[in-house]
Order: C-alpha cells, then sequence, then structure tokens
C-alpha cells in the first residue's frame, strides 16, 4: 500500500461513490459534489454485527488458504474497534500453521493490525529470539516470517502514538540491517521499507546513546546513517554489500524526507541538503555509482524529494540541481526504464 501510486487508487474513487440522490441540483448543475450523499460503504455497525463475525467464522472454521489468507488481512484492515471480539488473539496461533504463506499472513496481519500488543510479538519473531522460535514452533523462524514482521513493525510503528515504543522498534529494525557479516538480503529489504515509513521526530534531545539506539533516536540520525551506507566506496566497510539492498536505500532516503522540512529544525535542513548532494551523486554523468538499480531508485525518490521552488536558499539551488539532472535523463538514458523514472520523477516534483 506504501508503494502504491495514488494516482491509480481507483476504489476510494468508487468507495465514495458516483451515486448522487435528493434534488435536482445535480441535473442543474448546481452545488455538485465528487463525493456521493449515499454510498454502499458498510456502516461500522454494519461491519461489527455482519462483516467481521464472517470473517472470524471462516478462521474457526479453517477454511481454504486462500478464504484463511484473505480473511486475516480483512480482519486486521476492520480493527479491534470494529470487531466484536480481539483480533490479535486470534491471528497468533496462525504463525505456526504449516502453510509457509498462512504463517507470513498472520505475521502481517499483526503489523497491518497496528496495535501496541502485536509490536512485542513482531520483534521476537524479527530477532528469532525463544519467543519467537516458541511462537512459530519451531527451530528457528523462517527468513520470509521474519521479513514480514520487519514489515508489520513499519506499520505498528507508523501507527502509534508512544514515541518510546516508535524508538524500540527503529532500533530493532536497525539492528537487522547491521546483523553479521552478511544478513539475508530480504531481511534488510524488510527493514530499509519499514524504517521509510517511520515517522521519528526530526531532532531529539542529547541524550547519551550508542550502537543502534544513537543511529534510531530521530530522522536526522538516521538519515545520516543512510547516506553512508548508500555510498559505492562503503563496501567492505560498513555498508551493504549487496547492490540489491543498495537499491532500496534512496527510496528510503526518499520517503524519510517527502513530508518536507520547511518547518523542521537547522539540522534537519543540513540533513536533507547533504541526503539529496548524495541521490545527486548517483545519478550524475560520471557518477562513481554504476549499479543501475541504485541510479533508478535514486532518481525515483529525487522526484518525491524536490518541488518546484527555486531560489536562492541552498533548497532552492538543489531544486534546480534535481530538475535539470532528471531532464537529461529523461531526455536520454542507456536504460529505457531510467528514462520513465524520470519522467515520473519530474511529473510529480512539478505537482
Amino acid at each position: 500500500g506504501y508503494n502504491r501510486s495514488p494516482y491509480v487508487d481507483l476504489r476510494s474513487r468508487f468507495a465514495n461513490g458516483l451515486v448522487h440522490r435528493g434534488g435536482d441540483d445535480f441535473v442543474l448543475g448546481r452545488g455538485q459534489s465528487p463525493v456521493a450523499k449515499d454510498t454502499s460503504r458498510p456502516s461500522a455497525a454494519n461491519v461489527r454485527a455482519v462483516v467481521a463475525p464472517a470473517l472470524l467464522n471462516v478462521l474457526e472454521e479453517r477454511l481454504s488458504v486462500h478464504m484463511l489468507t484473505a480473511s486475516m488481512i480483512a480482519l486486521a484492515k476492520i480493527g479491534d474497534d470494529r470487531s466484536p471480539r480481539p483480533i490479535l488473539p486470534v491471528l497468533v496461533p496462525f504463525l505456526r500453521h504449516g502453510e509457509q504463506r498462512v504463517a507470513e499472513t498472520a505475521t502481517i496481519a499483526l503489523g497491518i493490525l497496528a496495535s501496541e500488543e502485536a509490536a512485542p510479538i513482531l520483534a521476537s519473531l524479527l530477532r528469532d529470539d525463544a519467543e519467537g522460535r516458541r511462537l512459530v514452533g519451531g527451530h528457528r523462524v523462517p527468513i520470509r516470517v521474519q521479513t514480514f514482521a520487519a514489515y508489520g513493525l513499519g506499520l505498528a510503528g507508523r501507527s502509534t502514538t508512544d514515541m518510546g515504543l516508535r524508538r524500540s522498534i527503529a532500533t530493532d529494525l536497525v539492528a537487522t540491517l547491521e546483523l553479521g557479516l552478511q544478513p539475508h538480503p530480504d531481511l534488510q529489504f524488510g527493514a530499509l521499507s519499514a524504517l521509510s515509513i517511520m515517522p521519528l521526530p526530526w531532532t531529539s534531545p542529547p541524550i547519551a546513546l550508542d550502537g543502534h539506539e544513537a543511529i534510531a533516536r530521530d530522522r536526522v540520525a538516521l538519515l545520516r546513517y543512510l547516506v553512508k551506507r548508500v555510498d559505492p566506496d562503503s563496501r567492505g566497510d560498513g555498508g551493504f554489500e549487496d547492490d540489491r539492498v543498495r537499491a532500496h536505500v534512496p527510496t528510503t532516503i526518499g520517503r524519510l524526507l517527502a513530508d518536507g522540512v520547511a518547518a523542521a529544525p537547522a539540522p534537519a535542513i543540513d540533513a536533507r541538503i547533504h541526503a539529496v548532494d548524495a541521490l545527486l551523486d548517483a545519478i550524475a554523468p560520471h557518477s562513481r555509482e554504476k549499479d543501475a538499480l541504485v541510479a533508478q531508485s535514486a532518481t525515483i525518490a529525487l522526484g518525491a524529494v524536490g518541488d518546484a521552488s527555486t531560489g536562492p536558499s541552498p533548497v532552492g539551488r538543489q531544486n534546480e540541481r534535481i530538475v535539470s539532472s532528471l531532464s537529461r535523463i529523461a531526455t536520454y538514458a542507456p536504460r529505457n526504464q531510467s528514462e520513465h523514472f524520470a519522467l515520473m520523477a519530474l511529473a510529480r516534483l512539478g505537482a
């Protein structure tokens, strides 16, 4: 959902409805509204009385794998507020289901549910600790379940208002990126995607922290860490060895910066400038970055970070560089996909 383009979100258009009843305003051209007065969206009461019980019944009767996975995701989206009973205890037993797809879906459903009670469960799965292994009923937590736990933690961290819990989740995700000499790429993908939607504060009070906690304390510290890791010279020196992992870093940076830094403190402005410089370096004509995936990721990220404002300020000058660089790639690039990404980035930037 966080990767889906808002321009093709047709479901909400249909949910808002094209139905208009009551009065002649629509026919006569007065007071039209794109939001319908009558829609087919079920009420909260209807969901609680009819929809959620039907989905819970599917899980109790252990119907087909397709029905189980679809029902778990649907219940997680409904949430406890509209369910006749708590959903988390219903989902947890499916973590040890014999069908791997069911266990994976239960894991991501716990994240979609986004309850604070689910965070410790997801953290144990991610860390593959004794509790996590007990939950899955095995000698270790499968890599894919760990990966979905990372995604789920990102959703839980985004939803909670507890900043302590949010920082704890971010610390676990950073620890996953640093896990051993060569952690599984899937785990790193999951951790980066989760961190990209984590609404950490821009800065934090100067508390004495070190290690993973210091990186996860605020968005400025996290951005500085990610910029170092995307540097093509960082391999073998604390950076990510796998270029597929490095290709996720620019888009992570882009999402962390996408909500703007206009009202943020000075360190956030400096971090933004430093991060955008790194992204621009990745797509420069004679860049040290030789991996096409990383450069394409930087192209997408620049479209999310920049805007159409220009001027003498550092951010304004950077926007001019972004437009110039993306225009060059959109006009000609060795790979068509790079041109496509650049055109999309320019459209987003200009809008």
